[in-house]
């Protein structure tokens, strides 16, 4: 069976209720931000597209009422907020006093910083519970943390409240707008983008399609052999499941520096990234997330509770504790009160209870036939999970298939009845008034034939009790009253005794299961995918998450969350799935927004552009074509998905973020536009942007030139490694303009810049033209002098051509005293060169020479002391320029004397000399020269 894209795009298609597992609809645009008005039909589930916003235009389910007031979700159409709400706080655990007190007057920002960053008593997540079982204190190689095997991990500094943050927020409807250029710098330590990049780089490798080896294509006549094979769903999940751990925990590592922004980014992802990779149910995830930062009772709460001398069950708070505890779906510990309690200390007998709480043996037999009802309606709990304040019980557990299940539609039907029958039974054994004469029905309740099928225990608590004639104590009834109406759904409630939108939205996703009707068709298809553990984890985490989702959307009239604060709106789109949570979130951490990004995008619950794995292999043959093209086939693209628009920019956003970050790593010498390249290549056109972005980089140092350079030509960016080697030339001509060998070197690395040669040029012909006037050549750096006397240091042809000719000439003059014949022929070689542009009388600007025509004159006036070593060949090529010279046009002598006056403010003794006395004694010596070697017979 062939597993499908997991998508939230989920709409009816004839009318009728839609199945959260439907094809992906059209997308639609939006945002967890947007402000456009809505039209859906109240007959119809949400339509939570990608490009749909959390609350704007969602339908709750059927007799929920509608988030926000019409106007498209939490933001008026204004912009506004629709309300002001207080900050909400949690209090602390106290048994001596109240159980669930306030904080007193310590405001929501100090709550926040206090329990970031101070030590309290705070629920801390490896806080030793007493309780024998091996703790991260005892065995360092127990489970710990968010997602089950880290050591040393210590949430401590995410205890307390969740309104830490309130940035305001205008609530317009926001789309991420990437600005094109290099910004920055990042403000999140290098090391951590150093390892998020390796992280993300690992993802998008496992993530890639490969060619099978040839054994494994033995037994599989079918396969397409020329395609490679993409990783199976179970990989997928793997890969996915173990790199969003490693970066919580990378996260986690880092917030230990205090970075508010950081804290703020990682209290979300530690809620989102478990939500959709974890193999935990969703239920699980839930609980363990609010218990981490919204604790209550906490872990020292709960143990100072039970550790009450002489028994719990004489704790004040006892009921108030269970009921929190369920309502919050901590069922293992709810079950292990009630197991552990000792209700005989209850009893007039015992004396240790106050005088209005002592009980006859009738009634204590009767609390506990009534708690014995509850206990095994807990452990018989479809879905319960672990336990999320055991240290070794974490969000992101080993897989186990019984406890990651979140029970079959049929399983919390029945147990839900059993809820339902244990819950009326109390009115027999009620002694309130309101439940006199109250009678269960038991055929109602009973199996129907005797051998099954109905949703009782078939205890008869109620019955028994009532033939005995004893009652239970009323506040024993109050408290399994309250603890059944979490148990059995009852919205109201759930959302009465909730305290904030969150711990109401974890407790009616646990509660509720089931509850909202299941197509026959949904059970047909989670039992055909019984034993395929892959298609079923993604079935079920597919249908959880949509349920999550409809009761964030439908609960924001009885529990509103706090509008303004930017932490409250980031949980309730991670709740939702909304992809519109990064923008938000890259306004705490642009890296955490990133990597959200890309682990989102492979899942398929945030939609990109492109998927990292499309953007490494290549673009298919479509997306070479443009509008006309496509208009030209008859096709249309459709218009682009914004939250995809959304995703892109944030990780352009990013990259544009390490291009401006001088150092990630100084001492290893690692720059940040190193990482953001890395970045780039998986977004959609990002070579087009990594270029103009190292175009663009500050030029601050020869080795950071080289490596741009190097890394252009790694990957085949030749235009861009041009553009950047000529502004390193231009910026070392201003700076240091005497390093010719270096400039020379960077134009000749920028051979697509269509200035690159015309500098070069320029600069030779002033080095020929300044060693020329003075008569002696100037100190050439180390770089030039390498590359003038070492010709495999000259890898360009082109700057091979173009040195040339100042490189005879150095060398005339570096060897005119020890070796005058052979210096006389490099003078010649150069003033051949110059007279190539002229040749035949007419000057050819376009012609390649590397010396130019102009300089003839300062040639011919050094040539002057060089005739008894000239053979004919040197005087007939002497000979030639002269005349080619003399028939060009005016242009060529206007511009040799203007080189020849600029020359003669450099002589102090020959003012007077002009290029007609040199011409008149350069024609003297070449006839001299022609006649000795004609009467000589020499050629």
């Amino acid at each position: 069976m062939s597993s499908r894209p997991f998508s939230f795009n989920i709409a009816p298609t004839d009318g009728s209720k839609p199945s959260p597992f439907s094809p992906s609809p059209a997308k639609t645009g939006g945002g967890l931000f947007s402000t456009g008005p809505f039209d859906s039909s109240p007959e119809t589930s949400p339509e939570p597209s990608h490009g749909r916003s959390l609350f704007a235009g969602a339908t709750p389910a059927k007799g929920a009422k509608p988030f926000g007031n019409g106007n498209g979700g939490i933001f008026g159409a204004s912009g506004k907020p629709k309300a002001q709400f207080a900050p909400p706080s949690f209090g602390g655990f106290n048994p001596g006093s109240s159980m669930m007190s306030s904080p007193g007057s310590q405001t929501a920002e100090e709550s926040f910083m206090s329990s970031a960053y101070e030590e309290d008593d705070t629920p801390q997540i490896y806080e030793d519970d007493s309780r024998g079982e091996p703790t991260m204190q005892d065995d360092e190689d127990d489970d710990t943390g968010v997602y089950g095997d880290e050591e040393d991990y210590d949430d401590s500094a995410m205890d307390g409240t969740l309104q830490g943050d309130s940035d305001s927020m205008d609530g317009s409807g926001r789309k991420f707008q990437y600005v094109e250029g290099i910004t920055g710098p990042i403000t999140e330590p290098g090391d951590l983008v150093m390892k998020t990049e390796e992280l993300l780089q690992n993802i998008s490798t496992d993530l890639m399609p490969r060619s099978k080896e040839e054994d494994e294509y033995e037994d599989d006549e079918d396969v397409d052999m020329d395609r490679p094979a993409a990783p199976t769903l179970e990989m997928k999940q793997q890969t996915l499941s173990k790199n969003s751990k490693l970066f919580l925990g990378l996260l986690q590592e880092t917030i230990a520096l205090k970075s508010k922004p950081l804290l703020n980014a990682y209290r979300v992802l530690a809620l989102v990234l478990p939500l959709h990779h974890s193999t935990a149910n969703t239920a699980e995830v839930l609980r363990k997330w609010l218990h981490i930062y919204a604790p209550r009772p906490s872990n020292h709460d709960l143990k100072t509770f039970k550790a009450f001398f002489p028994n719990h069950v004489l704790n004040p708070q006892l009921w108030d504790t269970l009921h929190r505890l369920i309502l919050r779906g901590e069922v293992h510990e709810a079950l292990e009160i009630l197991q552990t309690a000792k209700w005989e200390l209850l009893s007039q007998e015992a004396n240790k209870a106050p005088a209005d709480k002592q009980y006859t043996r009738e009634e204590i037999m009767v609390i506990r036939e009534a708690v014995g009802v509850t206990e095994k309606l807990l452990r018989t709990m479809p879905g319960r999970g672990r336990s999320s304040y055991q240290p070794s019980t974490t969000s992101f557990p080993s897989p186990n298939p019984i406890l990651d299940s979140p029970g079959t539609p049929a399983d919390w039907r029945i147990w839900r009845g059993q809820v339902v029958k244990a819950h009326e039974e109390l009115r027999g054994i009620s002694t309130e008034a309101s439940d006199a004469g109250f009678e269960t029905d038991e055929s109602y309740y009973g199996p129907a034939n005797g051998a099954g099928g109905g949703y009782g225990f078939g205890y008869g608590v109620g019955s028994r009790a009532a033939t005995r004639g004893a009652k239970c104590p009323t506040d024993v009834i109050r408290g399994l009253r309250n603890i059944y109406e979490v148990m059995s759904g009852e919205r109201d409630a759930i959302i009465a005794a909730a305290d904030e939108w969150y711990e109401a939205v974890v407790s009616l996703f646990v509660w509720t299961r089931e509850v909202v009707e299941v197509t026959q068709e949904e059970e047909d298809e989670e039992e055909n995918l019984d034993g395929l553990e892959a298609l079923l984890f993604e079935h079920r985490k597919r249908r959880e998450l949509y349920r999550l989702r409809e009761i964030v959307e439908g609960i924001n009239d009885e529990h509103p969350m706090d509008q303004t604060s930017s932490i409250q709106i980031m949980l309730g789109g991670a709740m939702a799935s909304d992809p519109s949570l990064c923008v938000e979130l890259s306004d705490h951490s642009v890296l955490a927004a990133a990597a959200l990004v890309e682990i989102g995008s492979a899942t398929g619950w945030i939609p990109r552009e492109t998927t990292a794995q499309a953007s490494k292999a290549g673009s298919l043959l479509m997306d070479d074509f443009n509008a006309d093209d496509m208009e030209v086939l008859g096709m249309d693209r459709g218009s682009p998905d914004p939250a995809a628009s959304d995703a892109e920019d944030i990780l352009r956003t990013y990259a544009s973020a390490l291009f401006g970050t001088e150092w990630i790593d100084e001492a290893a010498q690692i720059e940040g536009w190193e990482f953001g390249v890395g970045v780039l290549s998986r977004v959609k056109d990002g070579k087009l942007l990594t270029s103009k972005l190292l175009s663009d980089i500050p030029l601050t140092s020869a080795e950071r030139v080289d490596k741009l350079l190097q890394h252009c030509t790694d990957t085949s960016l030749p235009t861009t490694a041009s553009s950047i080697a000529y502004s390193w030339a231009t910026k070392l001509q201003q700076t240091t303009p005497n390093a010719h060998g270096n400039i020379l070197q960077y134009l000749a690395l920028a051979p697509d810049h269509p200035s690159a040669r015309a500098d070069m040029h320029k600069l030779l012909t002033s080095l020929i033209t300044t060693t020329l006037r003075s008569g002696t050549p100037p100190t050439a750096d180390d770089t030039l002098a390498e590359l003038l006397t070492t010709p495999s240091a000259v890898r360009s042809d082109l700057l091979r051509f173009e040195l040339a000719g100042y490189a005879a000439l150095r060398h005339y003059y570096e060897i005119r005293t020890a070796d005058p014949a052979a210096a006389t022929q490099a003078l010649v070689a150069v003033i051949r060169s110059a007279g190539e542009g002229v040749d035949g009388g007419v000057w050819d600007r376009a012609w390649e020479a590397p010396v130019e025509p102009a300089v003839l004159p300062l040639l011919w006036r050094e040539l002057l002391g060089c005739w008894q070593w000239m053979g004919v060949r040197e005087a007939l090529d002497v000979a030639k320029g002269v005349t080619d010279w003399e028939a060009a046009d005016g242009e060529v002598k206007a511009e040799s004397d203007k080189v020849w006056r600029e020359a003669k403010e450099e002589w102090v003794d020959v003012k007077e000399e002009k290029v007609q006395d040199v011409l008149r004694r350069v024609r003297l010596g070449i006839a001299k020269v022609l006649a000795d070697r004609w009467v000589m017979g020499e050629e």
